[in-house]
């Protein structure tokens, strides 16, 4: 990709990749949506672009396995269209034994959970998150998504 300058100081854009890896973490600090909720309850929580997570009584445990009580905090990123995927760099590139292919994507959501800066783990079948979609795919498969020390994401 090439453009020109019109003005002094022209020249070659030399941005680095710190000050690209800067901007999208900066792009995913705007937009991290942050709740309070209390372990002992049902609940539901709604993101600013529609995604719905439901939560189950006693849904998150310490890392030793035993439940969590009290205020628990959430992290929510809603990732739902292609811009957003761009912005943050969360890329939907799919691991198929060992061949890296694009998927399409319904969207993708990031949850942390975490209670006096520790983090959480979700006790298996305790929380459902839904996507808004206007025509929805039944037939896509949920990935879970990793993020390599390049900051590029893969999803197994």
């Amino acid at each position: 990709m090439a453009a020109c300058h019109k003005g002094e100081g022209g020249g070659p854009n030399t941005a680095s990749r710190e000050g690209l890896r800067d901007l999208i973490e900066q792009n995913i600090n705007d937009d991290m949506q942050s709740f309070t909720v209390n372990s002992f309850s049902a609940q539901q929580i709604t993101g600013n672009h529609g995604t719905q997570v439901l939560l189950q009584p006693n849904a998150f445990r310490h890392g030793n396995g035993s439940p969590v009580t009290g205020a628990v905090q959430l992290q929510l990123l809603e990732v739902l269209t292609m811009a957003d995927m761009i912005r943050f760099n969360k890329q939907t590139v799919g691991n198929d034994a060992g061949v890296y292919r694009l998927l399409r994507s319904g969207g993708a959501v990031y949850l942390n959970a975490t209670q006096g800066g520790a983090t959480l783990r979700i006790a298996p079948g305790s929380v459902t998150i839904r996507v808004p979609a206007a025509n929805p795919d039944f037939n896509m498969e949920l990935f879970a998504g990793r993020e390599t020390p390049e900051g590029l994401m893969t999803w197994d």
